[in-house]
Formats: C-alpha cells, sequence, structure tokens
C-alpha cells in the first residue's frame, strides 16, 4: 500500500454495520481526502430529490475505518466536498478531511484526549546538534561512517514549565543501504510533551506544537514545520497486544499541518541564530518564557512567523503593512502606549473641555478620544533607542534614525490610506521590500530580548543572520536616503 493512500472499509460510529470501501489520499500538496463507493447513510434510507445537494453539504466529526491491512484509522473533522447518487443504487462521496489518526478508535469527540506526544520538526536534528563540531562535520554528509557515535551523545534535557514538562529525546534511526554501502546510522532528535492534563489534538497544536515550531524556526532561521507526530491516550479501542499497556500504544497522526517530508537538506549552513548547545544551561527558562510569549503576544507572532511559513508573500506592500503593525502592536502591548501620565492627560481634556461650547463637546470627545496614544512614529523612537544597533548598519549616520522613520511612517500612511500629498515621500519597489526586511529585523531583536537577551547579545545573534547581512550590503550599496 501507497504510504501516501490507505484503502480499507470506513463507517460511521453509529452504524457500524454499513460499512463501505473506499480510500484515504494524501495530496503532495498535503491535501487530505477520503474517497468512498457509497455513501454513509442507513441502507435503504429513503433520499428526496434534493438528494446530492444534501450529501454535498454534509459533514461528519468522525468516521471510522479499518485498512486491509489491519490498521485501525479513525478520521475526524470531514466534510463533503464531492456526491454522486441515482436511482440505479450506484452512490459515491468524496470528503475533505483535517486530520486522522491511525492506531485507534474514536467514538466521540470526547474521548479524543491524550497524556503525551512526541513531535519532530524539519530542523530539530540539526539545531539539536549543531554546537558539537564533529556533529556538523558529519551531518553535511547525512550518514555517519563511524560505528561509534558516542562522542556526539547529548544529555537529554527536561523544560519544566508552567504546562507541564518538555523533554529533548535523542536517539538514532537506522537507515537503508546507499550504493551498497552498509546500513548506517543518523542522529535524530524528538520533543516529548507532557501537559499536565489530558489535552485534546487542537490543545496539543495552540498550546505547544505551534509555539515550538516558531521557537525552532526562531532559533535556527530557517522554516521548521512538524515532520511527525506521535499521541498517547487511555482511551479508545486499540488492537489488544498481550501483556502491553494499551496506553502507550503510539497513535500516529496524519494532518494537514503534518509535513512528513524531511526538510533537513543534505548541507546545513551553520550560521543559525542560536542551537540547543548555546542554551543548554537555560533550556527551561528559554521554554517557559517563549510560552508566555506566545499567551502574551499571540497576534504579534501569528503575523510574524506566517509570514514566515507563507510559500508567497505576496504583493510587497502587504508584506510592509503586516511588518508595520506586528512591529506598532508589540511596542502597544509590551511597552508604555500613554503619550503623557493618565492623570495629566485627563487634567488637559478637562481644560480643554471647559473652553468648548456643549454642542461641540460630543464631537470633540470623540476625536480626541485616542488623543493620549503614543503614534507610530513615537513608538518606533523608543524601539529603535532600545535596538539601535539592530538599525545602525542600515543607516548613513546617527541623524538618519529621524528619516528612517519618517520613511516608515511616510509609507505605512499612503498604503494605508493612498494619500496622494505623501508621493515622493514614501517608499516603494525593492526600497519598499528592503524597509520592511528591517522591520523584521527589528522585531526580531525585540523577540530575542523577550527571551532574556541583552541588547549587545541580540546585535550578535540577528548579525549572524545570512538575510540580515545581505540586506545591509544591499542598502548601502543601493544608497537608500533614510
Amino acid at each position: 500500500m501507497n504510504t501516501n493512500e490507505y484503502t480499507g472499509y470506513w463507517w460511521l460510529p453509529s452504524l457500524p454495520d454499513n460499512q463501505i470501501t473506499g480510500t484515504i489520499k494524501i495530496t503532495n500538496e498535503n491535501k487530505i481526502t477520503v474517497e468512498l463507493l457509497g455513501v454513509l447513510h442507513k441502507s435503504g434510507e429513503r433520499l428526496n430529490i434534493f438528494a446530492n445537494e444534501f450529501l454535498n453539504n454534509k459533514s461528519h466529526e468522525i468516521i471510522l475505518g479499518l485498512t486491509i491491512d489491519g490498521k485501525l484509522i479513525t478520521i475526524c473533522q470531514a466534510n463533503c466536498c464531492n456526491s454522486n447518487y441515482n436511482s440505479s443504487g450506484w452512490s459515491s462521496e468524496k470528503y475533505n478531511i483535517a486530520y486522522f489518526l491511525i492506531g485507534v478508535h474514536f467514538s466521540k469527540l470526547e474521548e479524543m484526549k491524550f497524556f503525551k506526544a512526541l513531535v519532530k520538526y524539519s530542523h530539530l536534528s540539526m539545531w539539536t546538534y549543531l554546537g558539537n563540531p564533529e556533529f556538523l562535520k558529519s551531518f553535511n554528509h547525512q550518514f555517519f561512517e563511524e560505528k561509534n557515535t558516542s562522542y556526539y551523545d547529548l544529555p537529554e534535557l527536561t523544560a519544566k514549565t508552567a504546562k507541564g514538562e518538555i523533554k529533548v529525546h535523542i536517539g538514532e534511526a537506522t537507515q537503508s543501504k546507499i550504493l551498497n554501502l552498509e546500513v548506517t546510522k543518523k542522529k535524530t532528535s524528538t520533543i516529548g510533551i507532557y501537559p499536565l492534563q489530558e489535552l485534546s489534538l487542537d490543545e496539543y497544536y495552540n498550546d505547544y506544537l505551534y509555539p515550538l515550531q516558531n521557537f525552532l524556526t526562531l532559533a535556527t532561521n530557517q522554516q521548521n514545520l512538524v515532520t511527525e507526530l506521535i499521541l498517547f491516550s487511555h482511551y479508545g479501542k486499540k488492537i489488544d497486544y498481550p501483556y502491553h499497556d494499551s496506553s502507550e500504544e503510539p497513535i500516529k497522526v496524519i494532518a494537514t499541518f503534518i509535513y512528513e517530508k524531511d526538510n533537513e537538506e543534505n548541507q546545513v549552513s551553520p550560521i543559525i541564530i542560536f542551537s540547543l548547545k548555546d542554551i543548554e544551561n537555560e533550556f527551561s527558562l528559554y521554554i517557559q518564557k517563549w510560552l508566555n510569549i506566545t499567551d502574551e503576544i499571540k497576534h504579534i507572532c501569528n503575523i510574524y512567523f506566517g509570514l514566515k511559513y507563507s510559500k508567497s508573500i505576496g504583493f510587497t506592500e502587504s508584506y510592509f503593512l503586516f511588518m508595520a503593525q506586528a512591529v506598532e502592536s508589540y511596542h502597544r502591548v509590551k511597552k508604555n502606549n500613554l503619550s503623557i501620565p493618565l492623570e495629566a492627560h485627563q487634567k488637559r481634556l478637562k481644560e480643554i473641555y471647559d473652553t468648548i461650547p456643549e454642542k461641540y463637546l460630543d464631537w470633540l470627545r470623540e476625536k480626541l478620544a485616542h488623543s493620549n496614544e503614543l503614534t507610530l512614529k513615537d513608538r518606533l523612537e523608543q524601539l529603535i533607542t532600545i535596538h539601535k544597533g539592530i538599525i545602525q548598519p542600515f543607516l548613513h549616520d546617527d541623524n538618519n534614525i529621524n528619516n528612517f522613520i519618517k520613511r516608515v511612517r511616510n509609507t505605512r500612511n499612503y498604503y494605508t490610506h493612498y494619500n496622494q500629498s505623501l508621493n515622493g515621500k514614501y517608499a516603494q519597489g525593492s526600497e519598499l521590500f528592503r524597509l520592511a526586511q528591517v522591520l523584521s529585523f527589528l522585531l526580531l531583536s525585540c523577540l530575542l530580548s523577550e527571551l532574556g537577551c541583552t541588547n549587545e547579545r541580540c546585535v550578535e545573534l540577528v548579525s549572524r543572520c545570512n538575510d540580515y547581512q545581505y540586506t545591509v550590503h544591499f542598502v548601502k550599496k543601493e544608497g537608500f536616503q533614510w
């Protein structure tokens, strides 16, 4: 059976006797569907003249299956996208699937709780071992010729957080023969997630999987994706194994957010922001802080990392506007949001209102409702003062900081309102793209500071990025007047 296809018999938990044949298919774009030779309704159930319309709009929370090679499968969140039915009795259905589980049958969504998860990411193994020069040398060839690989060993690390424990498990994966050479071994790493209470898959994704994916993307400066996910549950029906605790039987997850293809290239760059070795002594602190960051500025992380994962950034002005929004939102959440102290502002407003005719008061109050909030210019000035070392290489001199801030402000205002009075004062073309990149480096430095990095350390880490170094070179070469 092709690993991208699972053929077998399928039925609804409420109709176990109505089993029909079909196949789950996974495309190269990671779209998951199940095609059924029949329909998932009671045998002999009467269908009215709107049968096809009804079938095409129905959905099932759970569909159960048994593959031809004996695997138990639970399909979740299936939405009918195509169906055919005629009076001769021939029928078929096709469903889009959010995810499915291999190795278990759940009859109710409430049962789908898991006490442990093991997850792999695209560049997790590389990030784990990159601090070891011997490993890096061998990793660039992917396979080890030496029988003894003990000198690559690292201790398993555990982060104790308010939500539970997160561990980095170290292991070896046996590889098949290559060009008739002996079977060799490759070091691999897995993150184990042990929450304080049982969680649903959605909770694992929101609380752990996506935040840890972002953490690795931040650390490696490369797009990380989930490549494998295994869950463990005390519930559901599993194949019985004598003398074996069924709760420790792995449940494999196939989902639209999991890309099983290993994205680690044969040649990897050692130029990343930080490796596991760099934070080995503070691993627990870093993970706890990152989970806190994810909760506190989730929408900002969604913007920043969403652009990292996007296959196509799209229009450059959209990229710029997203980055400007993320930087402004970060300051709004994490820094002082008032131009002057609240009491002083309220006193100022009272003095103004006392001098205005009553018929204009409502209009004026509406206009001045946000008058004490900092402007984008104010926020940029404060952030750049803190992270000046990140911005300085893009400028001709210190006086150019004000020009840079004005350029960002005018560009944001133009692409938001298309104010023609700003003609000639906003960035476009390659300058617009570079301006967005500079804002992304500023936000990156802000995120690193949230992990506890000093300003000097932020400059050191961001400067490791190849795209940062290239952007500095390009901006100076083009001579943008910021």
